[in-house]
This record gives structure tokens, C-alpha cells and sequence, in this order.
């Protein structure tokens, strides 16, 4: 059948029904409800916004104005105004603020145009000063709001909470204020074992001409993990750390926090948290002003890892245990706590029992670099080097028989170990495995068990 007419007999059978029931309801309902039709008026939009419509015509350049001031500097730029019109215009250049520019809302008393108003004739040009003034005690952060030239708005079709203006030139101040306070290092994470206490330190310089007061005080991030059995309370909280840090730090002095970590024993999982410094610095923005946390507490297994392997011949046996205990993410400078070496016992156990194993080899890797900006990650002073990365490999030999053999390593001050098994003196054969986590970055306190 024809899909056309298949459409048009179903369309009149539904209006074939649909006038058999309105019927029966006027006939039942016949004295209730009027016979005569009601007209109903539609809504009339309101014109939508027209870029090209009956508006004055002027060239605004630029249209876009940045300065980049610290507190209590002050500059100025030049803006053109061209009439395009073929009459003259009127031009009062004012600041219409932006509801949308949230905190770093620009004040309108930084500001200040000169002339404050300029009737420009067809074809001519006006030029207006712009002046930023920014206080001593602004706060660091990019500031943004609108120079409005004339009250030309487009229309809309719907309510907005501000006028659509069609003549405008945005303006944006980055107030770009060097921070009072230096804190290294401002990111601490590391991996420790339950049970155990761990100390850092926290250098904290004031480059100001004023005092500034310390009130240290440890947040956690509030985040939960959750697992099949519900949530999952974080290893750490506030009750596991002391600090023990001055009440205030006198100009151009430096002063050193003290942050103890007391592990709960039997307990294994992730913290993330910071401790707020408490500083009231107009050159920190919210987040700043803080030493960020991240520890990964883990549990020294009861027993050793254990490999089996098998040997054909009566060839020397080499296993090297290469660990990778941390890579730093600030400057070595900034440490401020020794490191822990990681460490192996060893154990042999071949056809006739356990067999003399020697450690015969040590060697220590890493990577270091001087690339990283040390305004951020350390304490200002340039040349300063980064250790990247660390490896520690140790090398232990054993004579081999033919038969089945097991390795058993138990590790120490570390959570991520590569092992290979060599058979032969060209040790042509390896075996390679990792164990739980990978390497943590960041500074490494002192145990103090």
C-alpha cells in the first residue's frame, strides 16, 4: 500500500473518533458548557538580539585592557574611539560590573578614565586614558570587569541579570604580589610503616617588614573510602600529629615547624590532608598558605617473599634486589630528614638446606635535576638541585647444585622491590616481579623506633 495513503487513512479515522467523543461530551455536558468558541491570544516574543541593528556605530580599540601591577603600583593605557556614524556622537566611558567575576571582582575606585566624556564628530576620533591604582593591601589574583562607552543595550528575549551591552571593552588587573611568607617544603609525602613515629621539618621564612603570626592547625581532606563493606575510616587524623612550631616569626627570619606523624600500630591505608599555616598574607590565594600531606601506611609482612626456581647444573647462583624507595618531588635541599634505606635478608634454601648466601655488590642510582622553578618548590634561592628519582641494588651469591631451590627475601623501609635470579656466570636467565605499591615522591622523616 501506498505509505502516503496508509498515513492519511489513519489520520482520518483518528479524527473520526476524536469527533465522536467530543460529541458525546456535549451532549452530556450540553447545560454546563457554552456552545461559542473562545479566542486565546498567543504570547509575542520579544525581539531577539541583533548585532547589526539600529545602533551607533564606533570603532573601540583595543577592546580588550590587561595590566599586570603589584600592590600599590599604578599605570595607565590609552584607548581609541572611532565614529563611524555619520553624526555625532556622544561617548561617557563608566565600569558596569559583571556579576559573574565572583570574588576577584575589579573595584571601581582602582580605576580612572580620562576624559570622563568626549562628543566625537563623523569620522573622527577620541582617545581615552585608562589608569589602574591598586592598594598596598590587595590581595594576589586577576581581577576583570567591563568599561561600558555608551547605554546602547541589545534586547533579549528573556530576563537577564545584567544588561547586554553593545558597546564595551573588557579590562582585567593581575595584581601579582610576591608571597611574605616562604614555606619549603610546602608538599609532604611519604610512606610509613605502622606502628612507628615519624618527625619532619618545615622551614618557614618571612620576607616582610612585619611580624607574622603562626597558628598551625592540621585538616584532612574529608575524603572516605569506601569498600564492599562500607565506608573505610582514614588511617590518619588530626590526633596523629603534633606540631611544634613558633607563635610568630620576626622579619627577615626564619623559623622551623616540626611536624611528629604517630602511626597507629595494626592499621594500613591512605591519608591526604595539609596543615593550614594560619597566615594572614594578601599575596596567598585560598589553598595557599598550607603544607599538603599524602602518606601511604602499609605493614611489614610476618613472613618472607618466597620464589621457586629449578637448576640443571652446579653453576653460581646471583639474585639482585633493586628497590626504588621514593622519588623526590622538592628540591634535596628542602628534605630536611634522612633517608631510610631500604635492605634485604636473604635466604637460600637449595637440595641440601639452606646455603651460604653473601651480599658481594651495593650500589646506590639516581637522577637529579636543576630544571625546576625554585620560586615554587623551594625557598627562592636559584641553583638548586632536585633528586628525581633513587634506586638501591644489592646484589647477593650463593653456590647452586642441581634440584629445586627457593628464594625467600624479607624487605625493609620499603614497599616496592624487582628481583632477577641469575644461573651461571653469564647469568643469562632472570626472573622479574614487583611487589605491592610503587615508589612514593616527596621528603622521608626520620623513624624514630
Amino acid at each position: 500500500m501506498n505509505p502516503s495513503l496508509s498515513r492519511n487513512l489513519i489520520a482520518a479515522l483518528l479524527l473520526c473518533t476524536l469527533v465522536t467523543i467530543c460529541t458525546a461530551a456535549g451532549y452530556s455536558e450540553a447545560s454546563a458548557l457554552p456552545s461559542t468558541a473562545v479566542a486565546i491570544a498567543l504570547p509575542v516574543p520579544t525581539p531577539v538580539g541583533d548585532s547589526v541593528g539600529n545602533y551607533t556605530k564606533i570603532d573601540i580599540v583595543p577592546s580588550y585592557v590587561h595590566f599586570m601591577l603589584k600592590p600599590g603600583a599604578d599605570n595607565e593605557q590609552v584607548i581609541s574611539v572611532r565614529n563611524r556614524d555619520d553624526k555625532t556622537i556622544s561617548v561617557a566611558p563608566v565600569i558596569r560590573q559583571n556579576p559573574y567575576n565572583g570574588p576577584y571582582q575589579l573595584e571601581t575606585s582602582w580605576i580612572s578614565i580620562s576624559p570622563s566624556r568626549a562628543d566625537i564628530p563623523a569620522g573622527q576620533s577620541a582617545k581615552f586614558t585608562v589608569r589602574a591604582a591598586i592598594p598596598n593591601d590587595t590581595r594576589r589574583g586577576s581581577y576583570n570587569t567591563q568599561l561600558v562607552f555608551t547605554d546602547e543595550q541589545y534586547p533579549s528575549p528573556y530576563p537577564q541579570s545584567s544588561p547586554n551591552y553593545v558597546h564595551t571593552a573588557s579590562l582585567s588587573v593581575d595584581v601579582a604580589a610576591g608571597p611574605v611568607i616562604r614555606v619549603d617544603p610546602t608538599y609532604i609525602n611519604d610512606q610509613l610503616e605502622a606502628g612507628n613515629v615519624y618527625r619532619y621539618s618545615v622551614n618557614i621564612t618571612n620576607a616582610g617588614s612585619l611580624p607574622v603570626i603562626l597558628s598551625p592547625k592540621v585538616s584532612d581532606n574529608g575524603y572516605w573510602v569506601y569498600s564492599s563493606s562500607g565506608p573505610v575510616e582514614p588511617v590518619l587524623n588530626a590526633s596523629s600529629f603534633s606540631i611544634d612550631a613558633p607563635s610568630a616569626i620576626t622579619p627577615n627570619g626564619t623559623a622551623t615547624m616540626t611536624v611528629t606523624v604517630h602511626v597507629p600500630p595494626g592499621r594500613s591505608g591512605n591519608y591526604n590532608g595539609y596543615i593550614d599555616l594560619g597566615i594572614d598574607d594578601p599575596s596567598l590565594q585560598e589553598g595557599e598558605g598550607r603544607v599538603s600531606l599524602s602518606f601511604t601506611v602499609w605493614q611489614q609482612p610476618a613472613g618472607a617473599f618466597t620464589r621457586q626456581f629449578s637448576m640443571s647444573s652446579s653453576d653460581p647462583i646471583t639474585v639482585k634486589l633493586t628497590a626504588t624507595p621514593q622519588s623526590y618531588s622538592t628540591p634535596a635541599a628542602a628534605q630536611g630528614s634522612l633517608v631510610r634505606e631500604p635492605s634485604f635478608d636473604v635466604t637460600l634454601t637449595g637440595p641440601s638446606g639452606n646455603a651460604a648466601v653473601q651480599q658481594t655488590n651495593k650500589e646506590i642510582r639516581g637522577s637529579v635535576s636543576v630544571g625546576m622553578d625554585s620560586v615554587i618548590y623551594g625557598s627562592g634561592k636559584s641553583g638548586e638541585y632536585q633528586q628525581v628519582s633513587s634506586q638501591y641494588i644489592y646484589t647477593f651469591t650463593a653456590q647452586g647444585r642441581p634440584g629445586t631451590w627457593t628464594l625467600a627475601v624479607m624487605p625493609k623501609n620499603t614497599q616496592t622491590f624487582e628481583y632477577s635470579i641469575g644461573i651461571g656466570n653469564d647469568q643469562d636467565q632472570s626472573i622479574f616481579s614487583f611487589l605491592q605499591q610503587p615508589g612514593f615522591s616527596g621528603p622521608r622523616g626520620t623513624n624514630l623506633e
